[in-house]
């Protein structure tokens, strides 16, 4: 059933996009003083569509109206209007073209294949933290009223990270448009994670037709320039990482390569509040996007400017672009301008992209590929980073040679789109450079399919001049010479576009290969999808699922992906965990828990990531739930894994018990050489002079305890590899 919703949704998603986009698009450039053609609407439309749905529903949520009583509406209203206008308009409207509809089946297909195979109830990828609040941030606004969210965080653990960011207003544009497909198509929010991905990807095609729309070049060659700047691989990385929001605004990049030139020059106002809309949309759905989509507004203002008469429309058009995304965005004011006062650099985040400022940077970027838990050997891999180098080079002359070669503004645009991650790079406090790789490698992604479409042009530029020395050529060896090498070099070119394509393959197919990485002992930027994507967790998480209006006792690490997710699932639940340092990871004021209140007929449930390890064995988990909590340099840590390694200042057990029973609590002890230690445990004492494995009887009382290990007489303590076992006695 998982897959067959896979299906229905990438067959539907696309044509309900278009069905509420293309009318609003059709109307406003058909008529235009400046026509887009056939295929640049079409490719438009669904950019307009994304933008309409969440602007309607950016609307209703602050009337706290949840998402699924108005999706429903708004998609057959969009509906009625599609057919409506089709109706009336069919004779200035045309079909797709083959080509146009031929390369978006195969990017469909190459982005999509992993979707369809895991289903889309599973599917997240690499399965990052980001997908967690994606999913459970639209299931919050399908479902619940905007407003409650404060009330209800505490009873409903799963929407901490909606509360934590912003009060559920971070990257809402996507959170409302992400619970209008959950509500569409009957799912929860995280069952629209594959959909939302392979759409970015999708739009990042349409993105570039729409951009290289009236460009100087013949119908194949701007499908396949299109088709590329796609299917490269940090494109399919962003997807499969999960970066719903980047991978989306990656497109919207490409698109602002001329949008706002195009609808500043019109004088109808429909098309300057189609901008407007498309501006709302784009950065509500990456908020830190919002100075890229002003900038292009100004820097498109300036060009025709200077490349046109003067004409007062255009500052109508900008007057009526600023006050719709004034409307859209004014129930949301307070939020976004905490969010937008707060630093967008974020260099807390350098770690993700710990490559970014370096040539493994470029291979990431063209081959998906850091030496970081590689499996392509040293010596290939040089090879790959030296080509890196060289396409990088190659693409910002291709892209410095579109302002000459195609349209002059649109490739200016393009240029300063391009070169817009090296501010990051150049950013300085006093004499000192600042460490911005995070905000400059994210910002490169977005200029990335944009690259690609110079490093074409760079490819066809070469090609042409080749081409036309042979024609001149009037020596009958050269000129068989210069064609050779053209035939060679469009071969090349070819098999660069395959190499991109089957490296993008690979990556999409990483989460149907888990066993295989297991073996293979990968642990590279997809390690989550490893214990996401195991057989046991997805059959954890729908046993999760089937549950009911049940107490359920949550036993993970606060730091657990795992433990987060189970609070997702099991959200129709009770749930109790026993400490609230889980919770306070998105919520610092959470109360402290009440073990008291955990009732006699609560289900224990050790979450997946935890199971084969956990401290209780097996054949007691359903009975006896123990968690190690530990404090170490003031900070506290919980264990539930038997192979932790734990450096403590104090320890405790936190223990609930199905019945009144002894145990006997097992551990490898160590302290600092030439010191001893005295541990105090329910009256029992032991004493530890040298490196030892330890057992400790501890009573259990029925129901929920907190037992304190007294550790005296030594500075460091490290304990390992504990257990738990039945005593004798």
């Amino acid at each position: 059933m998982s897959q067959i919703m896979s299906i229905l949704m990438l067959l539907t998603g696309f044509v309900i996009l278009w069905c509420v986009g293309f009318p609003f698009t059709h109307f406003a450039f058909s008529k235009a003083d400046k026509r887009l053609s056939n295929d640049g609407i079409h490719a438009l439309s669904l950019f307009s569509g994304y933008a309409l749905i969440i602007c309607i529903e950016l609307l209703l949520v602050p009337l706290d109206i949840p998402v699924k009583f108005t999706a429903w509406p708004l998609l057959i209203g969009a509906l009625i209007v599609c057919v409506i206008y089709i109706r009336k308009n069919k004779e200035t409207i045309a079909y797709p073209s083959k080509q146009f509809l031929f390369y978006a089946l195969i990017i469909l297909v190459i982005s999509g294949f992993s979707f369809v195979i895991i289903g889309a109830q599973f599917f997240k990828g690499f399965a990052w933290w980001d997908t967690l609040y994606y999913a459970s941030h639209a299931e919050f606004l399908k479902n619940l009223p905007f407003s409650s969210l404060d009330s209800k965080v505490f009873d409903l653990p799963y929407l901490g990270s909606s509360y934590h960011y912003f009060h559920g207003t971070h990257r809402i544009g996507r959170g409302v448009f992400q619970a209008f497909i959950a509500s569409v198509y009957f799912v929860d929010g995280s069952s629209t994670l594959g959909f939302m991905n392979v759409l970015g990807v999708l739009l990042v095609y349409l993105g570039v037709v729409y951009a290289l729309d009236g460009f100087p070049l013949s119908t194949r060659r701007k499908y396949f320039i299109a088709f590329a700047a796609t299917v490269v691989p940090n494109v399919v990385i962003t997807q499969m990482e999960g970066f719903i929001p980047i991978g989306l605004f990656t497109a919207f990049t490409v698109v602002l390569v001329r949008l706002f030139m195009d609808v500043l020059v019109q004088k109808q106002i429909s098309t300057a509040i189609l901008g407007g809309i498309l501006g709302v949309s784009f950065f509500t759905t990456l908020l830190d996007g919002t100075y890229v989509v002003l900038g292009m507004i100004i820097l498109s203002a300036l060009i025709l400017l200077f490349t046109k008469e003067f004409n007062k429309v255009y500052l109508l058009n900008i007057g009526v672009i600023l006050l719709t995304i004034v409307i859209f965005v004014f129930p949301y004011r307070e939020q976004f301008s905490i969010e937008l006062g707060g630093s967008v650099t974020r260099s807390s985040l350098n770690f993700i992209y710990s490559f970014a400022n370096s040539s493994l940077g470029l291979n990431w970027i063209f081959w998906g590929r850091t030496l970081t838990g590689s499996y392509v050997p040293d010596k290939l891999f040089l090879v790959m980073t030296f080509l890196s180098i060289c396409f990088f080079i190659a693409s910002y002359v291709g892209v410095f040679f579109t302002m000459y070669k195609g349209h002059r503004r649109e490739g200016f645009t393009m240029l300063a789109l391009c070169l817009m991650p090296f501010v990051f790079l150049s950013m300085k406090e006093g004499n000192e450079a600042l460490d911005l790789r995070y905000s400059y490698f994210k910002v490169l992604t977005f200029a990335v399919p944009l690259i690609v479409v110079g490093l074409m042009n760079f490819f066809y530029i070469v090609l042409d001049w080749i081409k036309e020395i042979s024609v001149n050529e009037l020596d009958t060896f050269y000129k068989g010479m210069y064609q050779v090498t053209h035939r060679i070099l469009f071969g090349l070119v070819l098999l660069l576009i395959v190499a991109f394509s089957i490296s993008s393959i690979e990556r999409v197919s990483l989460p149907l290969r888990v066993d295989w990485m297991k073996n293979r002992g990968i642990s590279d930027r997809a390690s989550n999808l490893i214990r996401f994507n195991d057989a046991q967790a997805q059959a954890f998480y729908t046993q999760l699922m089937r549950l009911e209006d049940e107490n359920i006792l949550l036993v993970g690490a606060n730091d657990d992906l795992g433990l987060w997710w189970s609070t997702y699932y099991g959200r129709n639940n009770s749930l109790y965990t026993l400490t609230n340092s889980v919770f306070k990871t998105y919520i610092k004021d959470f109360p402290e828990v009440d073990m008291d209140s955990i009732p006699d007929d609560v289900v224990i449930m050790v979450t997946p990531d935890n199971k084969e390890k956990a401290i209780v064995p097996a054949q007691k988990q359903d009975s006896l739930a123990l968690s190690v909590k530990t404090s170490y340099n003031n900070e506290q840590h919980l264990y539930v894994k038997n192979d932790a390694v734990m450096n403590l200042d104090e320890l405790e057990l936190l223990v609930y018990s199905k019945q009144e029973v002894s145990e006997t609590v097992s551990f490898d002890i160590d302290v600092l050489e030439n010191e001893s230690v005295t541990l105090n445990v329910q009256g029992r004492t032991y004493v530890i002079t040298q490196p030892e494995r330890l057992s400790v009887r501890v009573d259990l009382l029925k129901g929920a305890q907190k037992i304190p290990f007294n550790f005296n007489g030594a500075s460091l303590v490290e304990i390992s590899n504990v257990s738990v076992g039945a005593t004798d006695d």
